[in-house]
């Protein structure tokens, strides 16, 4: 009796261990989307405005990733650098 008590612990223990790599896994991926698209969208400021002030980076990679893709959406509507105070 206990060996199948045993058994049955160690299958729920290796399939939470599972779960819990597959949910690591969507998290890293999802972590690892806002990052890429957070720098190309930073890239893609620096190079519209001959550069980008520490303080906006920091910003932009501090916002969701909701305003990332409003900001990056807008970009050609922004006329000068300040323009990007309203998505902060």
């Amino acid at each position: 009796m206990v060996s199948n008590a045993s058994n049955i612990f160690g299958k729920l223990k290796s399939d939470g261990i599972k779960e819990g790599k597959e949910e690591g896994k969507k998290e890293g991926k999802k972590e690892g989307k806002k990052e890429g698209k957070t720098e190309l969208l930073i890239t893609q400021l620096k190079k519209r405005f001959n550069g980008l002030s520490d303080y906006y980076t920091d910003k932009i990679r501090s916002l969701p990733e909701y305003a990332i893709d409003k900001l990056a959406t807008d970009i050609f509507d922004l006329e000068e650098v300040d323009d990007i105070k309203k998505y902060l």
